[in-house]
This record gives structure tokens, C-alpha cells and sequence, in this order.
């Protein structure tokens, strides 16, 4: 008996055939996407590393004196030589 379908085309009434998922590329996805993000974090980490590098002075500390300190009058107080006229 001679076929008039192709054998390639499913049966009349099959509808089409369910496509197989692609798992290894959702996962080659995933996995590029993890390394990209933790490049990022290593570049952010050298960059931070690097500008603590450079400055020789720590942010917490800068501006502060050692030793002694300067007697500075507050505002409102004035010194009590000012205070008294010229003679």
C-alpha cells in the first residue's frame, strides 16, 4: 500500500509536537551570569583596596591633632584681655 503523507509530518490529529527544553543552555546562562557578577564584585573590591592604598590618611581620623591642644575660645566666650579698655 503506497502512503500519500510524508513520514516526516505526524499523524492527522496529533497537533504539534512539545519542544524539548534546552537545560544545558538555561544553565550556560546561569553560570555566565554568576561570573559576571562576581567580576564585578572583585573590580569593586580591588577599587576600594586600591583607594585605601593611595591615601595615606585614615578617613576616621583626618583633621585630628596629636599631642597637646590649643586652648580655642568657644563662640560667645572672649578673652578677658579683650575686655578691658586700653590704658
Amino acid at each position: 500500500m503506497l502512503s500519500l503523507t510524508p513520514r516526516h509530518l505526524p499523524p492527522y490529529g496529533a497537533g504539534p509536537l512539545a519542544k524539548k527544553p534546552n537545560y544545558s543552555f538555561e544553565k550556560r546562562k546561569k553560570e555566565q551570569d554568576r561570573k559576571a557578577k562576581k567580576d564585578e564584585k572583585l573590580a569593586r573590591k580591588r577599587e576600594n583596596a586600591e583607594l585605601r592604598k593611595t591615601s595615606d590618611e585614615d578617613p576616621d581620623l583626618a583633621g585630628i591633632k596629636l599631642g597637646p591642644q590649643d586652648a580655642e575660645p568657644e563662640e560667645g566666650e572672649q578673652d578677658e584681655e579683650s575686655d578691658t579698655p586700653d590704658e
